[in-house]
């Protein structure tokens, strides 16, 4: 379970999320405005191991590892290089993999993305 500004998400073992409360921006992720006294399911049926609240946006990390976020983008805060508001969760841009749920502030989210390195390795050979 997550907590933001005004609203609540947890989720199922079978990784569906839920949220209830304020839902002035959408940040409950169910497609609409409408304020929810009980849990309502997140549009779109992404199956999610971890959900961060941010102050009036939420954000998830699904099984495959990428982030979607809905709610308030304001600022940017959803990571979809617009400013539009999303009532269901939009992908966070770019080409991450991330190892944990973005987390949200007032008008940020930030997450650990993972990185592969590769290191080539050359074994000097003498001179003959």
């Amino acid at each position: 379970v997550t907590a933001g500004r005004f609203h609540a998400c947890g989720l199922t073992v079978d990784g569906a999320a839920y949220c209830w409360g304020l839902n002035d921006s959408g940040q409950l992720g169910d497609g609409s405005n409408t304020n929810r006294r009980a849990p309502v399911l997140v549009s779109g049926g992404l199956p999610l191991v971890a959900v961060a609240g941010g102050f009036y946006h939420t954000c998830g990390l699904a099984t495959s590892g990428a982030a979607y976020c809905w709610g308030r983008n304001e600022f940017g805060n959803l990571g979809d290089n617009t400013l539009i508001n999303h009532f269901t969760p939009v992908a966070v841009s770019g080409a991450n993999t991330f190892i944990d749920a973005p987390r949200g502030g007032y008008g940020h989210s930030c997450a650990r993305a993972s990185r592969t390195y590769r290191a080539s390795v050359t074994t000097p050979t003498a001179d003959r």
